[in-house]
């Protein structure tokens, strides 16, 4: 049976091709092929897969470098306000015990 496809039903063309790769897996497993993988696949997804450690590292790199930078200016706002302003004294109450 031939199935024909109108070209602008995005949703049969689809349909179709998932058919078709449907029926040549299941031929695969029938004949206990392995499924077939282009040569550079591997090579292309392990250069993905550094290219986005990369980019994670990076941005964590970035992100640590912010941190420091916002720690050191809090610490030198603090460290300004303890010299040029006396220390804080917190009043203690005390209470006789009868």
């Amino acid at each position: 049976m031939e199935l024909g496809h109108d070209p602008k039903d995005a949703k049969g063309i689809k349909a179709l091709i998932k058919k078709k790769e449907e029926d040549i897996a299941a031929l695969r497993k029938q004949l206990k092929l392995p499924p077939s993988r282009h040569p550079q696949t591997t090579e292309i997804t392990e250069q993905k897969s550094e290219e986005d450690m990369m980019d994670l590292l990076m941005k964590l790199n970035e992100r640590l470098t912010d941190t420091e930078q916002a720690l050191e200016k809090a610490l030198k706002e603090k460290q300004g306000e303890s010299t040029s302003q006396p220390p804080e004294v917190i009043p203690t109450v005390t209470t006789a015990v009868p």
